[in-house]
Order: C-alpha cells, then sequence, then structure tokens
C-alpha cells in the first residue's frame, strides 16, 4: 500500500479537473493534515511567515525523497531509511522556524 500511495499521490490532484474536485472538497482531508502543520509551526513561531509553504514541502519532499532514495538514489543523500528521512526535515524545519 505505502509503495502505491507513494508512486500515484501526485496523480490524485495533478489533474486537468483539480480545480472543480478541489471546489467539490475532494481534497479536504489534505487540506486539513496541511493545516493541523501549520499549527505546529505557527505555534513554535507565530511569526513565521511561510507555514503553508513549508507544511506542504515537508509533506510533498518527505515523499520524493523516498522514492528518489529508491529509485533516483544519486538524486538524495538519504536512504531508504524513514529516520534518516525524517532527520533531514526535523533539521530543516527547524532550522527554518526558529526564533
Amino acid at each position: 500500500m505505502y509503495k502505491i500511495v507513494t508512486a500515484e499521490s501526485y496523480k490524485a490532484y495533478l489533474t486537468k479537473e483539480v480545480d472543480k474536485q478541489n471546489i467539490e472538497g475532494f481534497y479536504s482531508g489534505y487540506k486539513r493534515i496541511i493545516g493541523r502543520i501549520c499549527e505546529m509551526i505557527l505555534a513554535i513561531n507565530p511569526k513565521f511567515q511561510y507555514p503553508n509553504t513549508l507544511a506542504t514541502t515537508l509533506i510533498e519532499g518527505s515523499s520524493l525523497q523516498k522514492y528518489f532514495a529508491v529509485h533516483f538514489p544519486n538524486l538524495t543523500d538519504v536512504s531508504k531509511d524513514e529516520k534518516q528521512i525524517g532527520v533531514f526535515f526535523k533539521t530543516m524545519v527547524m532550522s527554518m522556524i526558529k526564533q
């Protein structure tokens, strides 16, 4: 299941009908997750200017890094180990949002 989600996730919203689907609420779950991450970011630094951008970068970037580790290892510095990917993103996020 994880492999399917990783390989197919972008196909869920990179469609010609994305705007219509968005209006119809297709992406509400995804938006809630991003919103929750934004809340966490702003809880650490209420003045951080880009909480949505960082939240979506975290979600999409971690998925891409996992994919790259398997299929294009020369495009990433992390291995297939999810802990290593998590350490990278935690380091990135904390350095960006610290006050």
